[in-house]
């Protein structure tokens, strides 16, 4: 859907075996959020902002789809 690519930052990654980007759950899995393992509960980041993004390091205001609190991002749209 992204072609692997960072929904933060924009950034493809590749690697000799393929592109590397990991699906990051928007409402987490289990207890106690027990967000859904559906396509709409996800985003496609690289691995660093999948860190952070877990990390608690910054947000995305789901009405608007900006980024908050990510230096060199905050107040940008996701890709």
């Amino acid at each position: 859907m992204y072609d692997h690519t960072c929904q933060v930052c924009g950034v493809k990654l590749s690697s000799p075996t393929g592109p590397i980007a990991i699906g990051a759950h928007i409402k987490a899995l289990g207890y106690p959020h027990n967000g859904p393992d559906v396509i709409q509960n996800m985003l496609c980041l690289c691995p660093n902002h999948h860190e952070q993004f877990d990390a608690f390091t910054y947000y995305i205001d789901p009405v608007t789809n900006l980024i908050s609190h990510l230096s060199g991002f905050d107040g940008q749209k996701l890709y």
